[in-house]
């Protein structure tokens, strides 16, 4: 017994002091390595249906971008290049290192399995766009052009916005019997808790 209880193959061959030749690649190319790690995964318990058809479709991105690339290749190069290749078709850049994760849990899989020797599998971070505060706050005369301009729904809520400074989540939610128009008040319940806005009468 070299070991008892959960552990990585690397720690048993650490923990016993016997070192194994590396396993014989039985896979060679990106697109083996991420099917292979597909079928493994597709009658997983613990997997959802909806889980599984996600990776599925990353899957297949990473495969139509490196899927004929040999597994030996992999390297920060690669990887970036795979990053800036997803961000071109479109993916946000939090997409784009989901898919990167994708190819990385395959890789662990394939070694763990023996399939593959064990690789480093860099994962590039997901760079956010700066964050723009945006603290303007339009004019009473800037309100009323809005308010001139507007029908139904819109106009309403953008009247009861300007008037009582409710958020916006807070008036998208309202219902009919939220407003007291006998006694002019405007009742809401957002993330502060109930509170009461007075209603002027025009």
């Amino acid at each position: 017994t070299a070991w008892t209880g959960w552990a990585t193959r690397a720690e048993v061959v650490l923990q016993s002091g016997h070192i194994d030749p590396a396993p014989v690649m039985l896979v060679r190319t990106f697109a083996d390595v991420l099917r292979r790690w597909l079928d493994s995964r597709v009658n997983d318990p613990q997997l959802a249906r909806c889980t599984w058809m996600k990776y599925e479709r990353m899957a297949r991105g990473l495969i139509s971008l490196i899927g004929q690339e040999p597994i030996t290749t992999i390297n920060y190069a690669v990887m970036d290049g795979v990053y800036s290749s997803l961000l071109r078709l479109g993916h946000t850049s939090k997409g784009a290192s989901r898919h990167q994760q994708v190819l990385r849990a395959a890789c662990d899989w394939a070694a763990e399995q023996g399939l593959i020797t064990p690789i480093l599998v860099p994962v590039t971070r997901a760079r956010s766009s700066p964050k723009v505060n945006n603290d303007y706050t339009p004019t009473e005369r800037e309100a009323a052009a809005v308010l001139r301009v507007t029908r139904g729904p819109a106009h309403l809520a953008i009247a009861l916005l300007a008037v009582t400074g409710a958020r916006v989540s807070e008036v998208m939610s309202l219902r009919h019997d939220a407003i007291d128009l006998k006694e002019g008040w405007l009742s809401l319940d957002g993330k502060t808790g109930p509170r009461r806005f007075p209603i002027p009468s025009e």
